[in-house]
């Protein structure tokens, strides 16, 4: 039993530790705020739709510290390849074509978003 609890006590202060090392999101926050950029992000769709331009801007007010950045980044890099055939240079475009002020970083060598270099 105090096994139990012991691991119990672990895993809640895991989860507070990752979830202040996001601020006031989580990643999933991020996905769902992103959801309805996919047709977008896939090449399904030429422009980006007012949903996913308002979704855009919600994980813009994100991008408050460049922990949060990273931490965006990170989620992206990691959680991305489950959500299909994402073209990574449509991500680069989001922040203009909805008119949103973010810095993203560049994409690296590996086609990827670099996220060291926030």
């Amino acid at each position: 039993m105090a096994k139990q609890a012991k691991a119990l006590a672990f895993f809640v202060l895991l989860l507070m530790v990752s979830g202040s090392a996001m601020g006031s999101f989580t990643c999933d926050t991020v996905l769902d705020d992103l959801n309805p950029c996919l047709s977008y992000l896939r090449e399904e769709q030429a422009e980006p739709s007012a949903q996913c331009c308002n979704g855009a801007r919600e994980v813009g007010s994100y991008f408050n510290s460049k922990t949060d950045r990273q931490a965006v980044c990170e989620c992206l890099q990691v959680e991305g390849p489950r959500l299909g055939n994402i073209h990574v240079l449509r991500i680069m475009s989001l922040p203009v074509s909805c008119a949103v002020s973010v810095n993203l970083p560049p994409i690296g060598s590996d086609g990827r978003l670099d996220c060291s270099r926030l």
